[in-house]
C-alpha cells in the first residue's frame, strides 16, 4: 500500500515537469537567420546573405472582417498564422498558399503570392523611383534605386521549394513614354505560373504623377502586366485604388489577357479613379481570354471615361470571356461621344457566349458621324445567347462613305437573335448601305438565321 501511494505521488510531481517541457519545446529564438541565394546582379554581398529576420514594420494595414474581429476581441491568430510576409515555410496545398481571411496587407504596397515555387522568380519594371522588394523568404530586402525608366528585370532565387509572399513597396517618380511599355509586368517572368494571388494596391507604388521627375512620362501603363498568369484566381477590387486621372494610350491593354484561372465577377470599382477623355487602346484586350470570369459586366466599370471616341479604345476588351452572363449594361459606354474611331468596338464582346437579353438600343448613343474602319467589326461575334437587337443601335452613324470592315462580322454567329436586324435611323442597316461589298460588311449576319428579316438581308451581309 505504501509503495502504491508513493507511485501516485511520483506521478503527480512528474506531470508539471512534462507540461513545462511540452510548452517550451515549440519556442523559437528571436532573431533567427535565413539563407537566400541571390540572383546575378543582386546588390547583396556574400557576407550579407545570412541576415537576421526583422520584426514586422509598422504601417497602415487592410484587414479582413474576420481578422479585425479577432484583433478587437484580443484573440491572436492560430497555428500557421503570419505576422508578415517573411515566414515562407512551404504549405501542403495551393489553397493554403493564397492569403486567407486572417492575412493583413499594407495599403501602400503590392503583394504576389507564389505557390510551390523552386528556383528563380522575376519581374520587369520600367519606372524611375526608389523601391524595395521583400522576397518573402527571410533574406535581406532588395533596394532598387532608379533614375531612369528603361525596362529592367529583377529576379531572386529561392533556396528551397515553398510558398512565399513577395512584397513591393516604394513610389515611382516617372515612367517610360513608350506606348507599349508597362510600369511593371510579369508577362515575361520566370515561373509566372507560380503566381497564385495578387493583393494590395499597384496604384500606390505606381501613381499618376502631376510633375514627373526629369521630364519623364507621368502616367503608368499596365500593358500586359499579368498577361498569361494562368494561376491567378481573382482580381482584387483595390488593385488600382490609388490611381486617379486621365487614361493614357494602351494603359490597360492586355492587362489580364489570357488569365484563364480568373473566376468571379470583375470588380465594379476596378477603374473608378480613371477619369477623362478616351485614349487609344486604353482597354484593348484587357480581359481577353479570361474564360472563367463570370457574372454580369458592371455597368459603371468605365463610368469615368467621357469624351470623343479613340482608336482601339475597347478593342477585344471582353473577347473570349465565355462565362460573363446577364445583359450588356446600357450605360457601359454612355459617356463616349463624337465621331466613330477605327477599331473602337472591334470584337469588344466577341465569343461572350453566356451574355443574354437584348443588346441595348442606346449602347452607342453618343457615337455620331461618318463610318470609320473596323469600328464595329466582330463586336458581338459568337454571342450565341443574345436575344435581340435594340432599336436604333446605330442611329448615330451617318450615311457617309463606307469604311473598310465597318460592320464585318458584327453579329456573326449570333444564332439566338430574334426580331428585326439592326437599324440606323429609319433604315435597316443593310438598306442604308445597300450596295457595299463583303470587304465592308461581310459576315455581319452570318448564322443569325432567326432574325425576322433574315431572308431580306443581302448575301453580301451574310
Amino acid at each position: 500500500m505504501k509503495r502504491f501511494a508513493f507511485a501516485i505521488f511520483f506521478l503527480l510531481m512528474l506531470v508539471p515537469v512534462m507540461s513545462f517541457g511540452a510548452t517550451t519545446a515549440g519556442i523559437k529564438p528571436v532573431g533567427t537567420t535565413a539563407t537566400v541565394v541571390s540572383s546575378p546582379g543582386s546588390s547583396q554581398t556574400n557576407a550579407s546573405r545570412r541576415s537576421v529576420v526583422s520584426p514586422p514594420r509598422s504601417g497602415t494595414i487592410r484587414m479582413s472582417p474576420t481578422a479585425a474581429r479577432g484583433a478587437a476581441s484580443g484573440k491572436t491568430a492560430g497555428a500557421g498564422a503570419t505576422s508578415d510576409s517573411r515566414n515562407a515555410a512551404a504549405q501542403p496545398s495551393e489553397s493554403n498558399a493564397v492569403a486567407g481571411p486572417g492575412q493583413a496587407f499594407d495599403t501602400d504596397a503590392f503583394y504576389i503570392t507564389l505557390f510551390s515555387i523552386s528556383g528563380t522568380f522575376s519581374f520587369q519594371m520600367s519606372a524611375a523611383g526608389n523601391f524595395e522588394v521583400d522576397w518573402g523568404d527571410g533574406s535581406q530586402f532588395q533596394a532598387i534605386a532608379r533614375s531612369g525608366a528603361s525596362l529592367e528585370t529583377y529576379s531572386h532565387t529561392y533556396a528551397r521549394s515553398g510558398n512565399y509572399i513577395v512584397k513591393l513597396t516604394g513610389k515611382a517618380t516617372g515612367y517610360s513614354s513608350d506606348a507599349l511599355t508597362a510600369a511593371i509586368t510579369f508577362a515575361n517572368s520566370t515561373n509566372k505560373d507560380r503566381m497564385a494571388a495578387i493583393n494590395g494596391d499597384l496604384g500606390a507604388v505606381f501613381p499618376m504623377l502631376r510633375a514627373p521627375a526629369n521630364g519623364a512620362f507621368g502616367t503608368p501603363r499596365f500593358t500586359m502586366t499579368f498577361k498569361d498568369c494562368i494561376r491567378l484566381t481573382s482580381i482584387p477590387s483595390e488593385l488600382f485604388a490609388s490611381l486617379g486621372g486621365a487614361p493614357a494610350s494602351n494603359m490597360f491593354r492586355d492587362t489580364f489577357n489570357g488569365c484563364t484561372g480568373l473566376t468571379g465577377q470583375i470588380p465594379a470599382d476596378l477603374f473608378s479613379g480613371i477619369s477623362g477623355a478616351p485614349a487609344s487602346g486604353m482597354f484593348a484586350s484587357t480581359f481577353a481570354g479570361c474564360s472563367k470570369l463570370s457574372g454580369a459586366i458592371p455597368g459603371y466599370l468605365f463610368s469615368g471615361i467621357k469624351g470623343a471616341a479613340a482608336q482601339d479604345m475597347f478593342n477585344s476588351t471582353f473577347a473570349g470571356c465565355g462565362k460573363l452572363s446577364g445583359a450588356i449594361p446600357s450605360d457601359l459606354f454612355s459617356e463616349i461621344s463624337g465621331a466613330p474611331a477605327s477599331n473602337m468596338f472591334q470584337n469588344t464582346f466577341a465569343n461572350c457566349g453566356d451574355l443574354t437579353g437584348a443588346i441595348p438600343g442606346d449602347l452607342f448613343s453618343g457615337i455620331k458621324g461618318a463610318p470609320a474602319e473596323s469600328m464595329f467589326r466582330g463586336t458581338f461575334k459568337g454571342c450565341v445567347k443574345l436575344a435581340s437587337i435594340g432599336d436604333g443601335l446605330f442611329d448615330g452613324i451617318s450615311a457617309g462613305t463606307p469604311a473598310g470592315n465597318m460592320f464585318r462580322d458584327t453579329f456573326n454567329g449570333c444564332a439566338g437573335l430574334t426580331g428585326p436586324s439592326a437599324t440606323s435611323g429609319e433604315w435597316y442597316l443593310y438598306e442604308k448601305w445597300l450596295s457595299v461589298g463583303i470587304g465592308y460588311v461581310g459576315g455581319c449576319y452570318a448564322d443569325a438565321v432567326n432574325l425576322s428579316d433574315y431572308a431580306s438581308i443581302p448575301a453580301s451581309w451574310k
